[in-house]
This record gives structure tokens, sequence and C-alpha cells, in this order.
């Protein structure tokens, strides 16, 4: 069941000159153009926690709050065009296909998770249809999701791979899942496959993580690669697991159950695709030393072996937000908030790292926005130009080289030291499957705005 969005604006931008540097309409394919270092620019410069993912090297689709409601953006060189959905349906992520967009995340009035559908050309035009599919697992209080993944497989079938959790009664406990004796509420960890066709979502089941202590699994990332389907999850037992699926069938391959042992965790894992079925997994680790570190793993899904491996220390443990990898000049970045000299300094720092690196120590650069603005997404937007958002504002930024005249951002450097790496191991599991009931969604209210894009900060090479 799905309902439509029948509000969509357009916004004409003003200031098109200060966008196309914003958005790289420079880039060397296009000939007789600028490139830019960096740029930064938007609308209010509202703060929130905003996802963006590229269409292309001329085009973003983005999602934030805008202090009313949940917009859908799609960006490009002339245009922004918004879709006010409502203040209730929060986007957690977004992925793209060609010319489907497909987002997820959680109904505030009704705790229900959803999974929505629009098209580019759709938004673009102004054409009313973003469709939404509301639904919850039985029985729950809550359900919600926060990471997905879109993809089409050998034959030619969208899917939507989700992964969230479901909070219940502990007075009303499901077959699937375990009583917590000492709270009023438990949660679970789930996995959802859904498949999309003719403008239909069709429910292909979930999978509840089921598990003892301290093996309960915590499910943070889903990576798409050449082959695979990776979940990316750990354990309280200090372990990072992988699930290798396949991409025609994830459920029914998800107990393809591999884990690392690794040093006590301090925050959630993040992935992201790096070359063929290569992955990289990073997060905050205490290893005994007393000082906190991010230890970033890269991972071959073929062989599940664990090549590089590589670690830097932080002053306090700091949020891991996501990563992008550019294939073309190897360097993977992470998007994290970042502790400096006093403690109470607190930055989003983009880190460049060299995942491939083989002498080590090096010293790794990392850059911040001058006056501290948050971000909180991230991925590639062109062979070396880098995309996030942190709000209804957007930096891009040249990864390979940084301009230490700039007064738009802040040059740090870190020194990166080699990590060992850890042997894939496996043990028996429990997965189990319950009922997902869809719903329908509250109507969206039909409110917009007409702010239009300023850049206050632009370096040129």
């Amino acid at each position: 069941m799905w309902t439509e969005i029948p509000v969509i604006m357009k916004k004409s931008l003003l200031l098109i000159v200060a966008f196309t540097a914003l958005y790289v309409m420079q880039l060397p394919s296009a000939e007789g153009q600028i490139l830019f270092n960096y740029a930064l620019g938007g609308g209010s410069f509202t703060p929130s926690n905003a996802v963006v993912r590229t269409v292309n090297d001329q085009k973003v689709i983005a999602s934030y709050y805008d202090g009313a409601n949940y917009c859908l953006a799609c960006v490009d060189p002339i245009n922004i065009t918004t879709a006010k959905l409502d203040d209730h349906h929060e986007i957690a992520d977004i992925r793209i296909l060609d010319n489907d967009v497909f987002f997820c995340g959680y109904d505030r009035n009704s705790k229900e998770a959803f999974l929505g559908h629009a098209t580019i050309s759709d938004i673009e035009s102004q054409a009313p249809h973003i469709q939404l599919l509301n639904f919850y697992v039985q029985p729950s209080l809550i359900t919600r999701l926060w990471r997905l993944a879109a993809y089409t497989d050998y034959g030619g079938t969208i899917h939507l791979v989700a992964i969230g959790e479901t909070w219940y009664s502990n007075t009303d406990v499901p077959p699937y899942a375990y009583p917590c004796y000492s709270y009023t509420s438990c949660d679970a960890q789930i996995i959802v496959e859904y498949t999309y066709q003719s403008g239909v979502f069709n429910y292909e089941g979930n999978l509840i993580l089921h598990d003892v202590y301290p093996y309960y699994e915590f499910p943070c990332d889903v990576v798409v690669t050449d082959h695979y389907v990776a979940v990316v999850s750990f354990s309280a037992a200090d372990e990072l697991i992988i699930h290798r699926c396949s991409k025609n069938n994830v459920l029914g391959t998800f107990d393809n159950f591999f884990y690392y042992k690794v040093p006590t965790l301090k925050a959630a894992f993040y992935g992201c695709k790096m070359k063929g079925d290569t992955i990289a997994v990073a997060s905050v680790f205490n290893d005994g030393s007393g000082t906190d570190n991010m230890q970033v793993r890269v991972v071959d899904l073929a062989s599940m072996n664990m090549p590089y491996a590589q670690t830097f220390d932080l002053l306090d443990k700091d949020d891991i937000y996501e990563m992008a990898y550019l294939p073309d000049i190897q360097r993977l970045v992470l998007l994290q908030n970042q502790t400096y000299t006093p403690l109470t300094l607190l930055r989003h720092t983009f880190c460049f790292m060299k995942p491939y690196e083989t002498v080590f120590p090096y010293n790794m650069e990392k850059i911040y926005e001058a006056n501290s603005r948050k971000f909180t997404s991230l991925d590639r937007l062109s062979s070396k130009h880098i995309v996030a958002a942190g709000g209804d504002y957007w930096m891009m930024k040249d990864v390979s080289v940084n301009n230490p005249a700039s007064t738009c951002y802040v040059i740090k450097n870190q020194l990166v030291k080699k990590l060992a790496s850890s042997t894939p191991l496996t043990r028996n599991h429990t997965f189990q499957s319950t009922i997902i009931l869809p719903t329908i969604p509250t109507p969206c209210n039909e409110a917009y705005d007409r702010d239009s894009m300023v850049a206050p900060c632009i370096t040129p090479y």
C-alpha cells in the first residue's frame, strides 16, 4: 500500500554562479570550465540530519529537515527542486538507481518504519508522484529503519534491503525474540527485503537477528559490491560480523556468516564499497591502551580475507557518520566528529586516508570547515571530488589537493599506523523470520518555501 505526496515545488536559483561552483559544473569533462578546490553553499544554512547521494557529477539528491518539514530535493547547476514531505517522515538513507530514488526512515507519528520511492524526472518536472510504504513488525511498539541498499539483480529485478530495529513490550514478547526481564520494553534487530516492480513494493520477507548475549548482533550497515550484498554488524563479544549474501536472495543466503575478533567497540561500524568486491569498514575502538582510536579495515568479500588495516588515535570517543571511496586517486574519505585541543573543540572532519598504503606510519591530511558547520552525510561526486550535506547546505571538495591559503577550511595532519589484520571465523547462530504488516501513512502537508542558494565560501585552484 502506498500514498502519493501531491506537493513538489521548484526553487530557481538567483545565484547560479555560486551554485555552479558548489556542484562542480566546471569539471574536466566540460570544455572551457573552471575547477574549484572547495565550495560551500545552501539556503538558510539550518543544520539537520541530512543525507546526500550523487546522481552524476552535475546533480545530487538530498534530504534534510527545514524546521517544519522533511524534504527531498533534486539539485543541479540551474535549479533546486524540492518535495516537501511532512513533519514526521524522517528520511534516514537514500539510494539511487538510474532514474529511481529509493529512501527509508521512521514515521515519528505512527512509530512505524517506511520505504519510499520517487523518480528524478518527476521531481524535476514537479510531477506529484512520491510513494510511501509504512510497515511494522507484529507485535511491536516501534519499528524503524536506518540503512538501505538498492540494486538490480542478475535478472533485472530491483531489490531493496534495509536494516533497523523493532521494539516490543516485555509482557507481549513475540515468538521470534528474547524477553528482557529488567526493562518494560525490549528491542530486536531486523533486516527486511523488498523487490520493486511496476511501481509496487513487493515484500520478500525479513529476519530477526536472534541470539543470546554476548552474541546479540547489532547490524550497522549494508553494502552492495559487484557480486555480493554485505551486511556489517557487531556483537558485545568484541566481534566485527559480515554476512556475505547473494544479490538474488539476500535473506536466503544470510547465514553466510563470518566474524573477526576486534578490540572493545565504542561506536557503530560504517562500510562502503571500494573496488570490485572489496569493502572498507570503520569504527571507533578502545584497544586497552586508554586511548580511543579509529580503525579501518579492508575486506575482500570473495575470500573474506582482510589484506589491509590501519588506525589513528583520537582524543575522545568521536562519532563516524559515513565513508566514500574515490578509486581513481585511491583515497578513502571518512566523515567524523573529531575532538581537538582543547577537548571541548569539536569539528566535523573529513579524513583523507590511503587504504592501500603499505609504508607506515604516514601523515594523513584532514580538513574541517572554518566556521565549524555540521555535516552528517558524504558521497563521491566525481573522480576526485566529494559532496557532503549537513542540512539545507552542501559542501564539495577536491580530495586530491588541499590549498593551505584557503580561508574556507582548516587543514590538519594525523599520524596513521598499521593495524594487525584479523582472520575470519564462523560459529552457529540463530535467525528468525516474522511478519511485516503494511499500513497507510498519514497524508503529507503542503508547506513549502522559496529560499535561494547562497555561497559564502569558494576556494579556486
